[in-house]
C-alpha cells in the first residue's frame, strides 16, 4: 500500500495519520518534498478483487449519516484487496457517485450491510458495488500485490 503511494509520489514520505485525522477520513499522509500533504483513506477488503468496488453512501442508513464517499478530507482512496491495490482520486469518485447513484441503483448495484460497532449496537450501512470500468475517470493506479501485505 505504501509502495503504491510511492509510485504516485516519488521522493515523498508516507506517514500514518493521528486519531483526529483518522476520524475525518484520513488514514495516511503523503508528505511531498515541498512539505505539502496529500491525505489518503484506506479501505481493506478481505477478498480478492472481483471487478467491482464498494462505495459507502450511508454509514448509518436509518439515521441518514453520510458514508465515507462523502468525507472529502482525503484526496486519495486506496482499496486494498488480497491481490491488488486500487488507488482512486476521491473527489472524482465522489463526483461520479453523485452523478450516477440513481443509475447505479436502477442497475441493482445497491447493497445493505449490517455491522455491530459495539456489543448490541447494530447499524445498517448502504452503498453500491460498482464495476471498475464505470469508475475509470477516478482510477489513478491499479497495482497487483507481489506478496501478502506488500504492493509493488
Amino acid at each position: 500500500m505504501r509502495q503504491a503511494l510511492a509510485l504516485l509520489y516519488p521522493d515523498s514520505e508516507i506517514a500514518s495519520a493521528d486519531a483526529r485525522d483518522d476520524r475525518k477520513g484520513v488514514d495516511l499522509w503523503v508528505i511531498k518534498p515541498s512539505g505539502a500533504r496529500v491525505g489518503a483513506q484506506v479501505k481493506a477488503r478481505r477478498t480478492s478483487f472481483w471487478g467491482d468496488v464498494f462505495l459507502e453512501v450511508y454509514s448509518d442508513a436509518a439515521k441518514g449519516v453520510p458514508g465515507w464517499i462523502s468525507k472529502l478530507e482525503a484526496e486519495l482512496l486506496l482499496v486494498v484487496y488480497r491481490d491488488v491495490v486500487l488507488v482512486f482520486h476521491l473527489p472524482t469518485l465522489a463526483y461520479l457517485t453523485r452523478m450516477n447513484l440513481e443509475k447505479w441503483l436502477s442497475k441493482g448495484y445497491g447493497h445493505r450491510t449490517r455491522s455491530e460497532k459495539r456489543p448490541g449496537q447494530v447499524y445498517e450501512s448502504f452503498g453500491v458495488f460498482v464495476p471498475l470500468q464505470e469508475l475509470g475517470p477516478a482510477l489513478l493506479l491499479n497495482v497487483p500485490k507481489l506478496r501478502t501485505g506488500d504492493a509493488a
